[in-house]
């Protein structure tokens, strides 16, 4: 589960979002706006330390 969303940005059909899970790791995730049902993918993936 997302425990804190740190940063988002947006792009002409898409919003990023860098957040915190509640294990303790940082996922960069997008979220297609371009349609009604878009889709979301992972980007990047980080375990702190």
């Amino acid at each position: 589960m997302v425990e804190e969303v740190l940063d988002q940005w947006y792009g002409p059909e898409d919003v990023i979002f860098k957040v915190r899970a509640d294990d303790g790791n940082v996922h960069i995730l997008r979220h297609e706006t371009s349609e009604l049902d878009a889709d979301w993918s992972l980007v990047s993936f980080r375990v702190p330390g």
